[in-house]
């Protein structure tokens, strides 16, 4: 079976996709042991190596996805070593993360004001959740992380609109995108709201796979682009 040259590459980095998923894994089974020394370096292995995986291709834009990857990483590892305390910082590197997203599906975006004109409808929906989740959180919070929770959350659902602009070829994409959104609407709940004693069980398999279905699904989204 031949392969185009970015599905090749992907095959080709296999072994390190599998060590992602492996640290992954192990960092999930230890939940319960949570936090404990080097669980921060078990969680960021679990996504560097993923920033690591896109290093090694070749194409436009491809450092905007290693810079997403790598804050995302960072706020990982803040949250993970006291989440209470680094919360603020820990948000701030999310929101990097996700500005690099942005930046990166507006840039890939085939005709983007097209693409805006034919999936402005996915802003009501994607609207609306984010307000209402904001309405349920904010009477929960603290002044100080008011301001900080509204702009991350408003930032993150411009992050998933944003994957729409992509185009039916990046269903990946907004898929992983979702369960990113779908994975920090129960952190968030569980946090402020109503504490959910089963929320990492939860919250980190939909929160890796969405990365990794953002990433791997961009990376055929631009091998599909360059055979068209």
């Amino acid at each position: 079976m031949e392969f185009f040259p970015l599905l090749e590459k992907i095959r080709q980095e296999c072994p390190l996709f599998v060590l992602s998923f492996t640290f992954s894994f192990i960092f999930l089974i230890l939940t319960p042991f949570r936090p404990f020394p080097g669980s921060w370096f078990i969680k960021w292995l679990s996504i560097i190596t993923l920033a690591l995986v896109v290093s090694r291709f070749s194409f436009s834009n491809q450092w905007i996805l290693v810079f997403a990857i790598t804050f995302h990483s960072i706020g990982d590892v803040l949250f993970e070593l006291d989440r209470e305390k680094n919360f603020v910082l820990g948000i701030a590197f999310f929101l990097l993360g996700h500005l690099f997203y942005i930046i990166l599906f507006l840039l890939s975006a085939p005709n983007l004001n097209a693409q805006i004109r034919k999936r402005w409808y996915v802003l009501i929906p994607l609207a609306i959740y984010v307000e209402v989740m904001l309405f349920v959180l904010i009477i929960h919070l603290e002044w100080s992380l008011v301001a900080p929770v509204v702009i991350y959350a408003h930032m993150l659902g411009l992050m998933v609109f944003a994957s729409f602009l992509l185009g039916p070829k990046a269903s990946w994409v907004q898929i992983g995108a979702l369960f990113y959104l779908f994975s920090d609407s129960v952190i968030a709940f569980s946090a402020f709201v109503l504490t959910f004693i089963y929320e990492p069980y939860l919250t980190w398999p939909t929160y890796y796979f969405g990365q990794l279905l953002i990433i791997t699904g961009f990376l055929l989204f631009k091998e599909e682009n360059l055979q068209t």
